[in-house]
């Protein structure tokens, strides 16, 4: 393995760590489009490798961010528990699914996600219903495994929609993700569709850049911490996008 491509992974895991643990994401939305994008992987082998290292970044994740008391674990579990077997069934959907939708669907999800935090006006902080939590986490699961993702981008605009502070969304949903991207890795595992040793690269990178994410995080307003998460999301669509199209 040449030294510039260990140097370039270490770098793009320590920043993927920060990221994740800063907005409640599990990394894979930035590793996967940046592994197709920057290191010509193939995109179910990027989706594979990004779900590998996703469980270790959100356990890191979620311990910074516990010692902040941040973390819902009552409504994390009631998420997890449709977001496990979503896992399972969105990653075991990669094998047939063609590479150029999986790719699309990913640029819409964060699209999408990145507008609802834009718009969207808390009204309160209030609990999630156990059924719709289990729903939600069924539809982030599915994504989840499908596009090598932890479902972040999908349970902390879900969390905000209801009006749980942003700090709490981002803390909950690292828990959350140690969970579903369990699942989606163990499922990615066996279907072979990874790079084991950059897989280790971005693990070993991405830990001591959760430490300085869950700092930055729980340091910055709640207003500007939804604008940066909303303009991220949006960014990294665009330049999937821009990479399907050029």
């Amino acid at each position: 393995m040449l030294l510039w491509y260990v140097i370039a992974m270490l770098a793009l895991a320590l920043v993927t760590g920060i990221f994740a643990s800063l907005f409640g994401i599990g990394g894979g939305s930035i590793i996967v489009p940046l592994l197709v994008i920057l290191f010509s992987f193939g995109p179910k082998s990027a989706i594979g490798t990004g779900a590998i290292c996703v469980p270790f970044i959100a356990f890191s994740s979620s311990l910074s961010h516990s010692k902040f008391k941040a973390v819902d674990r009552e409504t994390g579990l009631r998420i997890a528990a449709g977001t496990v077997p979503g896992a399972f069934i969105g990653a075991a959907l990669t094998s047939i699914a063609p590479s150029d939708i999986l790719m699309g669907f990913l640029a819409l999800i964060l699209i999408a996600a990145g507008l609802k935090i834009f718009i969207h006006r808390n009204s309160g902080e209030k609990k999630m219903h156990r059924n719709l939590a289990i729903l939600l986490g069924l539809g982030a699961g599915i994504t989840a495994g499908m596009l090598g993702i932890g479902g972040g981008i999908i349970i902390v605009p879900a969390l905000l929609f209801i009006g749980v502070s942003p700090h709490r969304s981002v803390a909950t949903s690292s828990f959350v993700i140690i969970f579903t991207g369990t699942a989606s890795a163990l499922t990615h595992g066996y279907l072979g569709q990874l790079d084991y040793p950059t897989a280790l690269l971005l693990v070993l990178g991405a830990v001591p850049g959760t430490k300085l994410g869950a700092e930055l995080a729980h340091i910055t307003k709640a207003d500007h911490l939804k604008a940066i998460l909303g303009a991220f999301l949006i960014l990294m669509a665009a330049r999937i996008l821009w990479g399907m199209v050029f």
